[in-house]
């Protein structure tokens, strides 16, 4: 009986070792299972931190790589509308180089059919007043044109002006009509001075003197008449308005000389002008 009391004594004391053991193995399985919750919920912020950090990461690369794109995007695109716009640029130069030239050589035209009008109504006695206008036009803002138009006056312009031909036939007319009153003064001197100077005149013409060949009108209408033939207008009408100063003869050949300084006025001006004209065509051919 005692040993089976020791032995139920042993056995409780047993009983109660593998209680505590297993009291001991469940407090370090629990302490074990909290422990590794912890690693475990650590590891899940550390996870999800990584991941965070890497998705940061990958965004801000995302946007970077956008960014640069959208960069070298606009860049390319800048420099297509660069290059469009000097394109462009060039094709509006060249436009405006080709309309330039038209209107330059338009107006030129114009000019040159100013000038050829102007000459050739001239030379046929016909007003020429609406060529000058078209000169003036084509001219634009030429000042060197716009001084000869003004040195024509207005009123020649608009009647026209003698030719060459009805120049001398003219003065075939008015100058014995003036030799015969070259004796007389300017103002007059009555019937009998009249009569005079008539005789005197007949006189002249029969005169002729080596030492000087323009001493008599006559004389120095035929001179004249040279100066006319060759081109010398100014010069032979100032002659002849000499020859008569102060007699009654300036009256008779005083429209004359008029006219004939209204025809180099317009002669002087239309050899100007062609000239010009004549430049200008050099000048925009070899620009063109």
């Amino acid at each position: 009986l005692i040993d089976s009391q020791e032995e139920i004594g042993e056995l409780e004391q047993q009983i109660k070792d593998l209680q505590q053991a297993n009291q001991e193995l469940e407090d370090f399985v629990n302490r074990f299972k909290d422990q590794r919750a912890v690693e475990i919920a650590n590891a899940a912020r550390e996870t999800e931190r990584v991941t965070k950090k890497a998705l940061k990461e990958q965004r801000n690369e995302l946007i970077r790589t956008t960014a640069e794109a959208m960069v070298r995007e606009r860049k390319i695109r800048l420099e297509a509308l660069d290059e469009i716009r000097e394109k462009a640029n060039a094709i509006e130069v060249a436009f405006n180089k080709r309309s330039e030239q038209v209107k330059v050589g338009h107006d030129v035209h114009k000019v040159a059919l100013g000038v050829f009008t102007v000459r050739s109504r001239a030379d046929n006695g016909l007003p020429f007043a609406d060529a000058l206008d078209t000169l003036k036009l084509g001219a634009g803002d030429s000042e060197f044109i716009a001084a000869i138009v003004r040195s024509i006056p207005a009123e020649v312009a608009e009647k026209g002006v003698k030719t060459h031909t009805q120049l001398q036939e003219w003065l075939e007319e008015v100058g014995p009509a003036a030799a015969r009153v070259a004796l007389l003064p300017e103002e007059g001197g009555g019937w009998f001075a009249n009569l005079a100077s008539q005789a005197a005149a007949m006189v002249r013409m029969k005169e002729t003197s080596t030492d000087e060949p323009f001493s008599n009108v006559e004389a120095t209408l035929h001179s004249v008449q040279h100066l006319l033939a060759n081109g010398k207008l100014f010069e032979g009408a100032a002659m002849l308005e000499k020859k008569m100063e102060g007699t009654a003869g300036k009256n008779e050949i005083a429209n004359w000389v008029k006219a004939v300084r209204d025809r180099a006025i317009v002669d002087q001006a239309v050899t100007a002008l062609q000239a010009d004209a004549t430049a200008t065509v050099s000048r925009f051919t070899y620009v063109k």
